[in-house]
Order: structure tokens, then sequence, then C-alpha cells
């Protein structure tokens, strides 16, 4: 093999992809556990979609960002790869909420309206925790394998 040659995914990638797929479907077990409320209601599941789309946009953009904290050697790579998991479901329902609040702004809704709404989508992944204290373990077991991954790729 060629030295200039890719040997596979960076831990950027990896982190990024890990990141979008957990926000999305963390978004949907939010989602998925109201949905009692949501039976019969018409319009409901573009709604849905759109909600994880952008959670997975934005864990996309997350992950991205905040992998330098994920595949690090030493004492400090477990707590690290905690902090940026938090950090980063966070700021995936951040960026996912910003997302869905831009049509919503241009068509010239309150801007108090799109802030709680924004404020909502960041807690969406401890909030589905709350909602279901096992999703805890799950949250932990991908950031745990998120983590050893973006090691096995540095």
């Amino acid at each position: 093999m060629d030295e200039t040659e890719p040997t596979g995914w960076t831990a950027r990638a990896i982190v990024a992809a890990g990141m979008a797929g957990l926000a999305a479907l963390f978004a949907f077990l939010f989602l998925y556990g109201d949905r009692q409320a949501a039976t019969g209601a018409s319009g409901a599941w573009p709604f849905v979609g759109e909600v994880i789309l952008f959670h997975g946009a934005g864990g996309l953009v997350a992950g991205a960002a905040l992998a330098g904290l994920f595949g690090r050697r030493g004492a400090a790579g477990w707590p690290l790869a905690a902090l940026g998991g938090m950090l980063a479901a966070l700021l995936a329902g951040l960026i996912g909420g910003l997302l869905s609040s831009v049509p919503a702004l241009l068509s010239g809704v309150s801007l108090v309206t799109e802030a709680i709404r924004v404020g909502a989508a960041t807690v969406v992944t401890p909030l589905a925790v709350a909602t279901v204290p096992w999703l805890g373990a799950v949250w932990a077991a991908a950031i745990a394998a998120l983590h050893l991954l973006a090691l096995a790729a540095r």
C-alpha cells in the first residue's frame, strides 16, 4: 500500500457520523415516547421527519467540531470522551433546533416562540434519557464505542 493512500475513516469522520446517528436516534426516541399525545394528529409525521433530519445534521456538525475530544490516550481520554459526548448531544440539539426554526423565523414568527423551541430542542437527548432511564446506558455505550473507534483511527 502506498503511504499516500487513505487507510480508512478518520477519527473526525467516525465521530461526526456516529454523533449524527445518535442525535437522530435520540430525537426519534424522544418523539416516539411522546407518541400517545400525538396519535391522530394530522401533520405529525412531517414534523417528526424534520426533527430527526435536523437533529442528525446537528449531530454531524457537532461531532465534527468536537471530534478532538474522542480517541485520546491516557487517563484523560475517557473523561474527555464523556465530556465531548455531553457537549455534542447538547450542541446537536441546538443546531437542530436552529435549523428547524429558520423557516418560521423567515415567515415572521415571534423570536421568543422560536427561542423556546430552540431551547427545548437543545435538551432532547437529556429529556429522552429522563423519560426512559435505560437510554442513558445506551447513550454511554454509544459514546464509549465512538471513543474506541476514534482511538483505533488515530
